[in-house]
């Protein structure tokens, strides 16, 4: 973790096998303990959705399996930003989710949220209270020189995704609430 000012950085690497990662409140999802538990608080998409909009978890729906390279910047929202090399490849952003935090999240897969997610989730300080987290989707792959000589990205690379999280204290502004992190093109 670094930290500039009021900015802090965190650097990280995530995994999924279902297709969707997440940034959540672990307070919240104290009474998953089991596969039943799990299957009946996050296996519909409308209770997803319900949990996205209780501010419980922020999606980041890929639609693809793997483990993604995250940076996560807190702070707050007057002295968050891209990078202008972030800016410089960015595929698309979302519009802000809600989390309401108790001064941690975890970022995992979707199928790791539970009451004891163990080392496949990440645990990170962050604002306690509301905030506000926009996602970005960075082409990291198409900066020259991002990839190393064995064809991996390189030390320097970018990441797949940057978060940004800023403590949110007007609580009428609109949330996105779609399972769907970012809209797709013509839609």
């Amino acid at each position: 973790m670094t930290s500039t000012d009021d900015v802090a950085e965190t650097s990280l690497t995530a995994r999924t096998d279902a297709g969707m990662l997440a940034l959540w409140n672990p307070a919240r999802f104290t009474a998953i303990t089991d596969y039943q538990t799990w299957e009946d608080a996050l296996l519909d998409e409308q209770d997803i959705r319900n949990h996205i909009r209780a501010g419980d978890l922020v999606p980041v729906t890929i639609g693809g399996d793997g483990a993604f390279a995250f940076l996560l910047r807190t702070g707050p929202a007057a002295a968050l930003a891209l990078t202008g090399r972030e800016q410089e490849y960015l595929l698309v952003s979302s519009q802000p989710y809600l989390l309401r935090s108790g001064g941690t999240a975890r970022l995992s897969g979707i199928e790791d949220i539970s009451a004891s997610p163990g080392p496949a989730a990440s645990t990170l300080a962050i604002p306690p209270g509301s905030c506000s987290v926009s996602i970005h989707l960075i082409e990291w792959d198409a900066e020259p020189g991002a990839r190393d000589q064995h064809g991996k990205a390189a030390a320097t690379a970018l990441p797949d995704f940057v978060i940004l999280i800023a403590p949110q204290a007007d609580e009428t502004t609109a949330y996105r609430t779609d399972p769907q992190t970012f809209d797709r093109p013509g839609a």
